[in-house]
Parts: structure tokens; sequence; C-alpha cells
């Protein structure tokens, strides 16, 4: 019986802010990069199952995408995605608490990753992202390149879809000792790829944002100016934000633990929240600042690291039902 893997291309084509400066939907890369792996593995003689929808249409529900994981019991699941919020480079993401060898699988991935592509080795970050969810074998979710940066004139390509799946289907054949298929007694190995370097960024007139937040105590802290640092107390919740910036507007709200999204506040007009509630949501965007994007994340009570920078309204930074406790935000 031959070893099953499952494979997730993230998002799908309807999916609301998934999409690049060029407007190629996430999906549509996630799906090209599934596609290789697939081609790479199955010379393996691996079952490969997509858990998607691999039409696109329908942006399946993470639940139902880890229960026919969990149903099909694999050796090891990737969840292949892009990245988002202005960075540079490629990631893993394993669950706090994760199995060794999802750590493991993780590590060697971005590795192998950042060899084939070229692309920054950003290292193994930890969260509470579903597709990582702890299971009787290792998962990863695994973000290949920044869609709104320079990392996207090469990701978009066909030589750039290829690299990223050569790194994940090479780490899973290292790990797993997974042998190919042979023609004339010859090993088949997927053709290498070289990487060209990364366009380099342009440089725009910096705008800072002022921020600060405050606490489950009533009291507001001090300042911060983009991501030098970040506002709030480890494991102190926030109930209050305030913003502005050096140069134009910014709108922001926040969601609260058994409540609802709160109004947009604009600037320092007031702040967002309601003290004696908590915040487990925000989003922020910009007003009137064409060419500019404002980038934030949020770290969670309880946990060792922060989840991924959120760009404009394309999602919202938190998780439902789940306290903050720190924040950064930055202009690119």
């Amino acid at each position: 019986m031959s070893k099953i893997i499952c494979l997730d291309a993230g998002h799908g084509l309807k999916t609301a802010g998934k999409i690049t400066l060029s407007g190629i939907h996430e999906w549509e890369l996630n799906n090209k990069v599934c596609n290789y792996i697939t081609e790479i593995l199955t010379a393996c003689g691996v079952t490969v199952v997509r858990v998607d929808d691999i039409t696109g249409n329908t942006d399946v529900p993470l639940a139902t995408r880890m229960a026919k994981i969990k149903a099909l019991n694999p050796i090891a699941s990737v969840s292949i995605h892009h990245n988002a919020g202005g960075g540079l480079g490629i990631e893993s993401w394993v669950r706090n608490g994760a199995r060794a060898d999802s750590i493991a699988i993780a590590k060697l991935m971005t590795e192998k990753v950042s060899a084939s592509t070229g692309l920054r080795n950003r290292g193994v970050k930890y969260g509470l992202l579903y597709m990582t969810t702890i299971c009787n074998f290792p998962t990863i979710l695994f973000e290949g390149g920044f869609m709104d940066s320079a990392d996207m004139d090469y990701i978009v390509t066909e030589a750039g879809q290829r690299a990223y799946a050569k790194g994940v289907a090479d780490t899973l054949i290292a790990y797993f000792g997974l042998v190919a298929e042979t023609v004339n007694n010859e090993p088949v190995v997927a053709t290498p790829v070289v990487a060209p370097a990364p366009t380099p960024a342009v440089v725009k007139p910096g705008i800072d944002v002022t921020y600060q937040v405050g606490n489950s105590r009533g009291a507001w802290l001090p300042n911060v100016v983009n991501d030098s640092d970040y506002a709030g107390i480890e494991n102190r919740a926030i109930q209050g934000i305030m913003a502005s910036l050096s140069k134009g507007s910014i709108r922001y709200r926040v969601h609260t633990i058994g409540g609802g999204w709160l109004p947009f506040v604009n600037d320092r007009t007031d702040f967002a929240g309601v003290w004696g509630r908590n915040i487990d949501g925000v989003q922020m965007a910009l007003n009137n600042l064409p060419g500019y994007s404002v980038q934030y994340r949020v770290s969670l009570i309880g946990s060792t690291d922060y989840l991924p920078w959120v760009a404009d309204l394309s999602d919202y930074a938190g998780i439902f039902g789940r306290q903050i406790d720190k924040l950064q935000i930055r202009i690119a």
C-alpha cells in the first residue's frame, strides 16, 4: 500500500483579499505549486490527496479540510500558501506545542525551499493556525514568498513555482526516505531550477505610524512608532487602541470577545475599544494614500509568537475568542 501525503492549496478563487498586486489570486499560485509537488511525489510512488477544491470555486472550510486529512491518516499534511504584508522570504508554521517531527520537517523545508528559490529563509513560526492542528502525523503550513513585495516577480513565474514545489517535495522525500521510480535503472528526479535574484524593492517616502494600547487595568501604555517595538504588555489583555500617521489618515476597528465589530475610528478622534471588554480582532486601513499599505500583526495571551502580518482589510489580525496582548503596526 502506497504512502499518503495530503496537500492543501490554501483559500479559493473567490476568497476576498487573497490576491497579488497584479490581480492573481493566491489560490492560483498555491494550486500550481501543489500540482508540481504532486508530479514529484507521484514519481516516488506516493498517493497525494488534495483536500481543497481543485477547481478553486469553493473555499472549503478549514474544519472540513482537516476532517478529511484525519480520516486519511497520511504520513504528513502540508498546507501551501503565499504570504502578504510586504515582507521578503519564505517561512513555515507549526502549532504551539507541535510534535517533534512537525518541527523537524518545517525546519528542513524552510532550508530547502530557500535554497531552491533563492528567497530569504524567515524560519519556523509557531501559532494556532488551523491547518497545523496537532494530529497523529506531522502537519505544516508553508508560506512561499510575499505577494505584495519584490518576491512577487519571481513567485508568479513557472520557474518560481517549480522551485517552491521542489523544495517542499525534496524535504518530504529526504525525511521519509522516499525513492523515485526509475527509467533504465536511473532515478527520476526533478529538474533543478535556478532562481533569479529578487527584484530590489522600490523606495517610497516613509510614513510613520504612532500607536498605543490600553490594557485591562484601564491604563494607556506609551506610544510606539512603527514596528521598532510592540504596544502592550505580555499576558495582559488589550482593551483599547489609538493610532495616527505622520502623513495622511488611518482608520481602524476592533472586535471584542463575546461581542462583535465596533465602528471604525479615524486617527485619534476616539479610541477603538470598550473598557472592560478584551479585544480578539483588529482591522486597519489607510484613507486616501494610494501606493501605501498598513500592515499589522498581534500576539495572543499564552502564545510564543505573533500571528502572520495582515495587510489593510485583506483579513483581520487575531483569533476570535483569544485575548490579544501585543500589537505591531507598520506602513509599507
